[in-house]
C-alpha cells in the first residue's frame, strides 16, 4: 500500500462573490451620484452620527453649506435664482470699476441707480433689479430686511426714482401697462387668423381665460427651457360635453395632477369652436407627439411666442391671463 504524502496547500484568496461585487459597484455609482448632483457635502465631524440622535452636531461650515444648497435648490425657481444672479452681477461689475464697497449704501445705490438711467434701462428693470439686489444680500445674512427697506427707501433714492419716472414722460418713454385679456379681445384673436400656430395660441388663450391660468402652465418659459406644467395631449378628452385635460403640479395645485374641464354650455360657442377647431388639425399633424399646445415646428408654444402673438391684440400680459374681475 503506497502511501501519499499530503501537503498543505497556500490558502487561496478568494476575490469577491458576484453579490459583494455588485454592492461595490453601487455603492461607487451611488457615490458619483451624489456628486454630480452636488449635494452638501457630509460633515468629517459627524458622518457617522444619526440624524436621529439627540446628541447630533453639526459643525458651522457645514451647517451655511447645507443652508445655501437648500436657499439655492429649492426656495426659488430656477428662472428667479437666475434673475436674481444677473442683478447681483451688475450690482458688483459697478461697485467693482468705481473700486467701492459692495456693501450698499445710500451714496452707492443712487449712483447704481443714475449709472442705470444713463445706460437707458427704464426705472421698472431698476426697480427689478434693486429688489434682486436686495434678496441676495438678504438670503446671504448680509443686511437684514429692516436695514436694506431703510436704505431703499431713504429719500435720496424715491427722488431719483420719482426723476426718472417724470423724465421717460416727458421724452416719450411709453410703459406698457399688462392688463387681463378682455372677453372682446378674445373673441377677436379667436375669430381672426387662419394658420396653425395662430390656432394653438388662441387656443392657448381660450384655455387660460376661462379656466384662470397663468401663461407658465400652458406654455414654456423660453425656447430651452424644459418644464413639466403643461398638460398632455393624452390627458386631453374633447367631445360634444366640453374639454377635459389634466394640469400637473404648479403654485396653485402643488404636488397635485388636477383633471379640469371646460364645460361647453359655459364657453361661447365661438371658443368653443375655435378650441375643437385646433384639436382637430394638431391630431392631423402631430398625432404621435405628447405634447398638447405643440407649435407647427415640432416644440412646445414658447413664452415669446405667446407675448408676441398678444401684443398684435394690444394685450400685454402673459402671466396671468385673465383678471377675476373680467
Amino acid at each position: 500500500m503506497i502511501r501519499v504524502k499530503r501537503t498543505k496547500k497556500a490558502p487561496r484568496k478568494h476575490s469577491p462573490s458576484p453579490i459583494k461585487r455588485n454592492v461595490v459597484v453601487e455603492r461607487k455609482a451611488k457615490h458619483e451620484r451624489r456628486v454630480v448632483t452636488s449635494e452638501p457635502p457630509p460633515d468629517k465631524e459627524t458622518s457617522n452620527t444619526s440624524l436621529g440622535e439627540a446628541q447630533a452636531t453639526f459643525s458651522m461650515t457645514h451647517i451655511r453649506q447645507t443652508r445655501d444648497w437648500l436657499l439655492h435648490g429649492f426656495a426659488f425657481s430656477p428662472r428667479t435664482i437666475k434673475s436674481r444672479d444677473c442683478a447681483y452681477r451688475s450690482w458688483c461689475e459697478f461697485v467693482d470699476r468705481q473700486r467701492l464697497s459692495r456693501r450698499p449704501t445710500v451714496d452707492s445705490l443712487a449712483d447704481y441707480l443714475v449709472h442705470e438711467i444713463m445706460r437707458g434701462r427704464k426705472i421698472s428693470g431698476i426697480g427689478t433689479y434693486l429688489g434682486g439686489i436686495g434678496a441676495t444680500f438678504k438670503d446671504r445674512g448680509e443686511i437684514s430686511d429692516s436695514a436694506w427697506n431703510t436704505l431703499i427707501q431713504s429719500r435720496l433714492i424715491q427722488l431719483l426714482k420719482r426723476s426718472a419716472e417724470r423724465r421717460e414722460l416727458i421724452i416719450g418713454i411709453k410703459t406698457k401697462k399688462a392688463a387681463a385679456i378682455t372677453l372682446e379681445q378674445l373673441e377677436r384673436l379667436c375669430k381672426e387668423g387662419s394658420t396653425y400656430n395662430h390656432q394653438v395660441l388662441a387656443a392657448v388663450s381660450v384655455t387660460g381665460f376661462f379656466n384662470l391660468h397663468r401663461g407658465g402652465e400652458l406654455v414654456r418659459p423660453g425656447s430651452g427651457e424644459e418644464t413639466l406644467k403643461q398638460p398632455y395631449a393624452q390627458d386631453v378628452r374633447v367631445d360634444e360635453k366640453g374639454i377635459r385635460y389634466v394640469i400637473t403640479s404648479s403654485k396653485t395645485r402643488v404636488f397635485i395632477d388636477t383633471e379640469l374641464f371646460l364645460r361647453a354650455a359655459d364657453l361661447p360657442p365661438w371658443a368653443f369652436q375655435c378650441w375643437r377647431t385646433f384639436w382637430i388639425e394638431r391630431n392631423k399633424r402631430f398625432s404621435g407627439y405628447p405634447d398638447l399646445f405643440i407649435m407647427e415646428n415640432g416644440v412646445i408654444a414658447t413664452a415669446k411666442e405667446l407675448s408676441v402673438f398678444l401684443s398684435q391684440y394690444e394685450i400685454f400680459s402673459t402671466h396671468s391671463l385673465r383678471s377675476l374681475h373680467t
